[in-house]
């Protein structure tokens, strides 16, 4: 008996410092955003102008490899950098996980030490959906609002920046 109610108690005990670490922990949002990537880019130019760049299929490459290369440009620290520059996320306390720091001066030493590229980076997932050119967005955060907003700024900036390299 005294072996069962040992067994018990240490369940009971493995239970309730779960249930407490769990209500301890931060939650994480996620945001999704879709995009379609187009096989053939759509024309920036006027009728009858010259496309210098063509963004979309083109001699030489294949379905896979180009869409494999567009997945690497929406997860690029250039289209990143864009999204952090746009939302102020070099300068969101909260964002970087520096709030708890009371030393003002602290404070301001570890924000310049800071990569908001970097940290932005590794909360976003690029998920192709399967047998389509629809691309899932994901990103993670623990402000279910910023998730969102971050997700479309993504999508958005992906967007702007195959325009600027089509018009530059």
């Amino acid at each position: 008996w005294k072996r069962k109610w040992l067994v018990i108690g240490f369940g009971i005990l493995v239970l309730a410092t779960t249930h407490v670490i769990t209500k301890r922990q931060k939650r994480v949002y996620e945001a999704v955003s879709q995009i379609v990537i187009d096989l053939n880019a759509p024309q920036y130019l006027p009728r009858g102008g010259t496309e210098v760049v063509s963004l979309g299929l083109g001699a030489g490459w294949n379905t896979r490899e180009f869409l494999e290369t567009q997945y690497r440009i929406i997860r690029s620290r250039l289209v990143v950098a864009m999204v952090v520059e746009r939302l102020g996320l070099d300068k969101d306390e909260d964002f970087l996980g520096i709030t708890e720091i009371d030393d003002a001066e602290r404070r301001q030493r570890k924000l310049n030490q800071l990569d908001a590229v970097g940290i932005l980076l590794a909360r976003i997932i690029v998920e192709p959906s399967m047998e389509s050119r629809v691309v899932r967005l994901k990103v993670t955060d623990h402000d279910p609002k910023r998730a969102m907003l971050i997700a479309n700024a993504l999508a958005q900036a992906y967007a702007d920046q195959n325009v600027d390299r089509k018009v530059s």
